[in-house]
């Protein structure tokens, strides 16, 4: 018999013999044989495989692994790892590395990606996040960091004066009034009203006296207004009332001065002139008859007795003059009294009315005049003068009517020239009248019988002049003196110095005393009531020769030094010592 042969595919388990035929078994899967006859089938190595067990191993495909003997095909690799063609095994990417595909090596991931083990992709960072390691996932940014990109590998912190008010945003400059003192701020403080920040990194600060911010956010102060004030950390500015004012910004209103006024927002008072008087934010004007210093708080009225005689409340009210009266509040003259009437009870109160035998002239102060002995108010009127009866005649005191009435009888005589006195034989020295039955009368006070001869008028004394009847002379006003009424029957009125003199007799007013001219003359002689006052010319020092000594006063003289002994003066009075300066002074003449 024929010797069996073993096909592909199986191998001889036993050879013939004599006896026997050769026998033979199949490949066991993964185990390959191509010849007949042969003695054992080849097993795949891990990495290979085979299907057929005539077809001999076949290396695994990239992607693929066998990882034991005797395989029959390869397997695929799983995501996230990968192989090379004859692997046994699959790479697993580790953390931060991914595959994309079994065929491809682990690649690193990108930076700001990441990836745990066996990924076959990186993860990127989404904003607001980060990661500085591709194997960690991604975390999320501190507060006041940011990262704004996608991938991002770390956060970008904010400086002082910036914030970043969420993770996915860059980090902004704070606003104008507004800081943020340290890194990494999430938002800015805003200055409140009355507050400012100069700069993004300094805090708040209050705004100064004299400041003031109105709104918050305020990156500076703004300085009040004139006539406003503010304290500090103010959030407006006061302005000052009527009636006070503000120096400066930084200090309250002030009320101003008595006297003084001010209208809103002043930064100072105006003091009120003469005339005027301080009614709150005006200087308001006195009325008439009224009058008022500079810095008046109110007008004074002019007392009875006392009038605005020039209609100027600036000018301060002046008595009436004599003989003449004012109620309160009078403006210009004073009313004097008529002829008639007097002045009996003082400037402050109306003129009362003489009886009939009584007479008053204009501007009266005393007590009505009864007709004295001697006179008679011949027409019944207080306003008219009490006729003196001339010689040959005897009037008692009061008499009214004519004269006529009261004539010396035939054989008497008004023998001292008096009427008040009973009719006596005429004396010498007296002057007839052609309706006195006696003889000559005496002449009556303000005439005098200048000739002597009682046969003749007595004459009346001329301006200048005067007498107190019964005299044959009129007596002249000597120097010094004036007959400032005119009126013969009064004596002589003395001139005031410093202010008048008159220096000739028989005169009927006082002249003005000269002024000496302020530092161009000085007074030698004073005045008196007899003299004017003697100035002379004040001395000029020459200044090549000559140094002033001592200067000119009211009433003496410039004194000039001359030569050596201004020198030695001058040096003595330098180099002596303090106590000795006096000395100095007493060398100048």
């Amino acid at each position: 018999i024929s010797i069996s042969n073993c096909s592909a595919g199986s191998y001889v388990s036993a050879p013939f013999t004599d006896m026997s035929d050769r026998t033979y078994l199949p490949c066991l899967p993964g185990s390959y044989s191509t010849t007949e006859n042969a003695q054992s089938c080849t097993a795949c190595l891990p990495g290979f495989a085979t299907g057929s067990s005539t077809t001999p191993c076949s290396g695994c495909l990239a992607g693929t692994f066998s990882n034991t003997s005797n395989a029959v095909q390869c397997q695929s690799c799983s995501l996230g790892s990968f192989s090379v063609a004859n692997s046994s095994a699959c790479t697993t990417c580790v953390a931060g590395q991914y595959s994309p595909s079994i065929t491809v090596a682990c690649a690193s991931c990108p930076s700001g990606t990441y990836s745990l083990n066996a990924a076959s992709s990186c993860v990127g960072c989404a904003p607001g996040y980060y990661t500085a390691n591709s194997a960690i996932p991604c975390q999320m940014c501190a507060a006041g960091t940011s990262a704004v990109a996608w991938n991002s590998t770390g956060c970008t912190g904010c400086l002082a004066g910036q914030y970043s008010p969420s993770r996915t945003q860059a980090c902004m400059q704070c606003s104008t009034g507004s800081f943020s003192l340290s890194a990494n701020a999430t938002s800015c403080t805003n200055c409140s009203a009355g507050s400012y920040s100069p700069g993004a990194t300094s805090p708040c600060q209050g705004c100064l006296a004299g400041t003031f911010s109105g709104s918050s956010s305020a990156s500076s102060c703004s300085a009040c207004s004139t006539g406003q004030y503010s304290l500090g950390s103010a959030t407006a500015c006061i302005t000052c009332s009527a009636g006070t004012y503000a120096a400066s910004a930084n200090r309250t209103c002030q009320q101003c001065n008595p006297g003084s006024v001010s209208g809103p927002s002043a930064a100072s008072c105006t003091q009120c002139t003469a005339g005027t008087f301080a009614n709150v934010s005006v200087c308001s004007a006195c009325a008439a008859g009224s009058y008022a210093g500079n810095a008046a708080t109110n007008c004074t009225v002019c007392a009875a007795g006392f009038t605005d005689l020039d209609s100027n409340s600036a000018t301060n009210c002046v008595s009436c003059a004599a003989g003449s009266w004012s109620r309160a509040g009078n403006v210009g003259n004073c009313t004097f009294c008529a002829a008639g009437s007097s002045l009996q009870n003082g400037a402050t109160n109306p003129c009362t009315d003489c009886s009939v035998g009584q007479y008053a002239p204009v501007a009266w102060t005393g007590p009505c005049m009864t007709c004295p002995n001697g006179t008679t108010d011949h027409d019944s009127n207080p306003a008219t003068p009490c006729v003196s009866c001339g010689a040959g005649a005897y009037v008692p005191a009061g008499s009214t009517g004519s004269c006529t009435g009261y004539v010396c009888t035939n054989g008497t005589t008004d023998l001292d020239s008096n009427a008040s006195t009973p009719c006596v034989p005429c004396p010498t020295g007296s002057s007839s009248s052609s309706n006195s039955s006696g003889p000559c009368p005496a002449c009556p006070a303000g005439y005098a019988d200048t000739d002597s001869n009682p046969g003749s008028p007595c004459a009346l004394c001329s301006a200048g002049y005067y007498s107190a009847g019964n005299t044959t002379t009129c007596a002249i006003c000597a120097a010094g003196t004036v007959d400032d009424d005119s009126s013969a029957t009064s004596v002589c009125t003395a001139c005031t110095p410093p202010l008048t003199y008159q220096s000739q007799a028989g005169r009927t007013a006082c002249t003005q005393v000269s002024n000496c001219v302020n530092a161009t003359t000085y007074e030698t002689i004073a005045p008196t009531a007899s003299s004017d006052r003697v100035c002379a010319a004040v001395s000029i020092c020459n200044p090549r020769y000559q140094l002033v000594g001592r200067e000119a006063t009211a009433t003496s003289d410039r004194v000039c030094l001359n030569g050596l002994n201004a020198y030695s003066i001058l040096t003595f009075a330098l180099n002596a010592p303090i106590e000795n300066v006096s000395a100095a002074q007493a060398l100048v003449p």
